[in-house]
């Protein structure tokens, strides 16, 4: 079984234990947070995947920087404010990414040297 198998066996027990746990089940599209260890009191009910995404990714901020509006560059994986970084769509068009504006050029210069040796 793939990794995202195993990611989705567990997505549907930390639902289905929760859902025991409230009495009721979850709204379609609604995704379960826990921190750590599986405790009533460290559950997140998120909306959707955009806000359970958003959590996880504060979360990391916080504990590597102790900031959680920091983010993380696609390129380096130096975290940074935001105002230092650019702002462009994921592959899923819903979650943004972010990147330093100089591994960007760096990034392209890489890419264009790439390129020019192939043809």
């Amino acid at each position: 079984m793939s990794y995202a198998g195993v990611r989705s066996d567990y997505s549907k027990l930390h639902r289905q234990q929760l859902e025991k746990i409230i009495g009721r089940t979850l709204p379609k599209g609604a995704e379960v947070h826990h921190r750590y260890d599986w405790k009533i009191f460290n559950v997140v009910i998120c909306e959707n995947h955009a806000y359970h995404h958003l959590i996880e990714t504060r979360q990391e901020a916080y504990r590597k920087t102790g900031d959680a509006t920091k983010r993380k560059c696609q390129y380096c994986g130096q975290f940074d404010v935001i105002s230092n970084m650019k702002q462009t769509p994921g592959h899923n068009m819903k979650q943004m990414t972010y990147q330093h504006k100089e591994c960007v050029s760096i990034n392209n210069k890489r890419y264009r040297a790439r390129r020019k040796g192939v043809s």
